[in-house]
């Protein structure tokens, strides 16, 4: 931690406040702000992160038309966030240090990178279409222009080219010297373009649509011509890749919690090396945590095996084959059904009388159990189960458990509820509700006239369920068997 000093990009707007401005990859970080008094003190923190920016171009070089001996500079300038990276091209090959050629960058501020190329004495050979590349997190950007120099044509070295199939691609006529006024492209003893995928531009420029492996791989030989009726032969060997092609992937239907199967990536077509990886729910497979064995019986075949399946083993598992120049994927959603397990079994319950009672009856599995309950009712001398429909004294609730208020004497005997989701025979509980009715008197509040002296006898009748004890009392006082009369 250090102290924040201010300086051309960082100023005080107020008192609690900094405002940062022209923001570079040092600025990223935590800041701390600190506060005092005679009493106590405190801190805040605050986390900055800058997002990435594509590059963009500040300057760029144009077409040039030179002669031989001349020197070439070439230079552009590029910003972004985080700071770019530039590399160069000549007619889309690397273009290789000498002592005549030489390539460098220097940074300045606010994230911006100043990238050139310089050739001394520059040859024939030398010229073609030359392109500055920036990238970065954020993206690419690119800017071509053309370098002529004047002199006859004169072959470049033969150019290896790689396209996918299935693509197009333009392909340069690998001879330099200015000006070309004429072109002819032949593929073996084919004069081009020898098809509707063929196009030859008065450049010289030869377009292949929908490269084919079998049709298109080969050499081919650009012939141009100058003003002179000097020719020249350029050689492009290309080589059609063929991207990985996964077959369709899908596991069998209706599978079941303990029961074994497997999942089989086939890579049908494509150029090897050939790379092929699993995936779960987007995230690489872990074999070991999820018990699932991975065998590769070649580059072109992957199988899981699932030796007893469970829940864990739900989800999409994708498969993926990859190249050097492609990659292709396929993707199974595996669902395992499980048979309802009681997460919340119901218990016997016991209420009072006009009380309110609940029962618990919670199951898991897949799909959700749906759960359901019955009353039993005797129909004919025989024992039913009829099923509790939800109103304002018995309800349902969502997460099955059952509610029943104000409990009337009918409401006590046996209840069943059962756990059912097509999987399995299901589950079933029956559980038994008591209704306890409390002492009461029918009447409760008597006036007995009788003469003095005379004798009388007072009766005490009261209702509930048993056992029930009976106590009497006079003047605050029990009576007991030793009461003296």
């Amino acid at each position: 931690m250090r102290p924040l000093s201010t300086n051309g990009g960082i100023r005080h707007s107020e008192e609690r406040a900094i405002r940062l401005r022209f923001l570079t990859n040092e600025d990223e970080g935590i800041y701390q702000c600190f506060v005092a008094n005679d009493v106590d003190s405190a801190q805040g923190s605050r986390v900055l992160m800058l997002k990435s920016v594509k590059p963009r171009f500040l300057e760029t070089f144009r077409e040039e038309i030179i002669y031989p001996s001349s020197d070439i500079s070439l230079k552009c300038v590029a910003q972004g966030q985080p700071l770019p990276k530039v590399t160069w091209t000549l007619n889309k090959q690397v273009i290789p240090e000498s002592r005549r050629i030489r390539q460098g960058d220097f940074v300045t501020e606010k994230d911006t990178v100043h990238s050139y190329v310089n050739i001394t004495q520059a040859e024939i050979g030398d010229g073609g279409d030359f392109t500055c590349i920036a990238e970065n997190d954020g993206g690419r950007v690119a800017s071509t222009a053309p370098v002529k120099i004047h002199g006859p044509p004169t072959a470049l070295p033969p150019r290896e080219r790689t396209v996918l199939a299935g693509t197009s691609e333009h392909f340069k006529c690998p001879v330099a010297g200015y000006p070309l006024v004429n072109f002819s492209w032949k593929k073996g003893d084919d004069v081009l373009p020898s098809s509707s995928r063929h196009t030859l531009k008065d450049t010289g420029e030869f377009v292949l649509r929908a490269a084919h492996k079998s049709v298109d791989e080969g050499t081919y030989v650009c012939t141009a011509w100058g003003p002179n009726g000097h020719s020249a032969d350029g050689v492009v060997n290309l080589r059609v890749a063929v991207a990985p092609e996964v077959d369709p992937l899908s596991f069998p239907g209706s599978l079941e919690e303990g029961r074994r199967t497997s999942l089989q990536c086939m890579v049908s077509a494509g150029d090897v090396p050939i790379l092929i990886q699993w995936t779960k729910d987007g995230k690489p497979l872990n074999p070991t945590s999820l018990e699932i064995k991975v065998k590769s019986f070649n580059q072109y075949a992957s199988t899981l095996f699932f030796e007893k399946l469970s829940q864990q083993h739900s989800g999409n598992y994708t498969c993926t084959a990859s190249n050097p120049l492609a990659t292709d994927s396929r993707t199974a959603e595996l669902t395992v059904r499980v048979e309802p397990r009681w997460s919340v079994q119901p218990t016997d319950g016991a209420v009072v009388l006009g009380g309110q009672t609940l029962f618990d009856c919670q199951a898991e599995g897949y799909p959700q159990p749906v759960l359901r309950w019955k009353k039993s009712s005797e129909v004919k001398d025989k024992q039913t189960f009829t099923q509790v429909m939800s109103n304002a004294k018995q309800q349902v609730l969502e997460n099955g458990s059952l509610v029943i208020v104000d409990v009337a004497p009918n409401d006590s005997g046996e209840y069943l509820c059962q756990a059912y989701n097509g999987v399995g025979p299901g589950l079933s509980k029956v559980v038994t509700l008591s209704v306890y009715v409390p002492p009461r008197f029918d009447d409760d509040f008597d006036i007995r006239m009788v003469i003095k002296g005379g004798t009388v006898t007072l009766v005490c009748q009261p209702q509930g369920d048993g056992p029930l004890t009976v106590t009497w009392v006079t003047k605050d006082q029990p009576i007991t068997s030793s009461f003296p009369r």
